[in-house]
């Protein structure tokens, strides 16, 4: 059965590729039905939304039952290209958990999280070039773009697997931890998320994505920056960090 389990820790949506049998291999149907999770999640005001496989494997990227069609084989660029472009709009953290493999359109799916924690034995690979693709171009300039080309090429032309640490070093995961604690890491990392204003979050991931893919418009971030100074929101925050604060904390 292709399944995502949906699971509410608080104010922060886990959801997890279950699909054992298929090593959380992701077919069409879960493409699409990944993005409108996500966004349903949002919409029912979630600060964070975690991405998980389970504790022996990520995701196995796009079902290679959906391949080889030839040419057909392009509906299911489109369907990976518009759930990528879902998930990078979306206006709250996203944050994918890595245990095991992550491994094709997995590496690009989870590059549009805002964090990616890979536990110790978790892996990154695509193994495109093995399977006689060329992978999807657009794709293959987002990841240049993040990751730069040595890292690009050591991916898809040598075909290496990036273990944890690694991975960290070059930008493909941007935190490490013990094996079997991916979801536990991800979940204290969005704790900071918790206690910060929910308008100011949404206000610098979108700038951020803008800087990444647009000429940006510095002017209307000026503006915007000046009504979240004068923001309810920012007072209450304001507030709450002067009041004196446990020790420790």
């Amino acid at each position: 059965m292709e399944t995502l389990n949906v699971e509410r820790l608080a104010d922060v949506a886990l959801i997890r590729i279950s699909r054992p049998e298929k090593r959380n291999a992701l077919s069409l149907v879960m493409l699409k039905d990944l993005a409108d999770t996500v966004e349903a999640e949002i919409a029912q005001g979630v600060v964070a939304v975690i991405v998980a496989g389970d504790d022996d494997v990520f995701c196995a990227g796009v079902d290679l039952g959906e391949l080889g069609k030839g040419v057909s084989d392009l509906n299911v660029d489109d369907v990976l290209a518009t759930t990528i472009t879902r998930l990078r709009a979306v206006p709250v953290p996203l944050v994918a958990a890595i245990e095991g493999a992550c491994v094709g359109g997995a590496v690009e799916l989870v590059l549009t999280c805002d964090a990616r924690v890979c536990a110790e034995g978790g892996f990154f690979a695509v193994p495109a070039t093995r399977l006689g693709l060329l992978y999807r171009p657009e794709g293959i300039a987002a990841l240049v773009a993040t990751l730069g080309r040595d890292t690009v090429s050591r991916l898809f032309l040598f075909n290496e697997r990036l273990g944890a640490e690694e991975a960290r070093s070059v930008g493909l995961a941007t935190h490490t931890c013990a094996h079997g604690t991916a979801v536990e890491t991800a979940l204290a990392l969005c704790e900071g998320i918790s206690r910060s204003t929910m308008e100011s979050v949404r206000a610098t991931k979108e700038l951020v994505r803008e800087l990444l893919i647009n000429d940006v418009d510095l002017a209307h971030w000026s503006t915007r920056r000046e009504y979240l100074l004068d923001s309810d929101e920012r007072r209450a925050a304001l507030s709450r960090a002067r009041q004196p604060r446990e020790k420790g904390l």
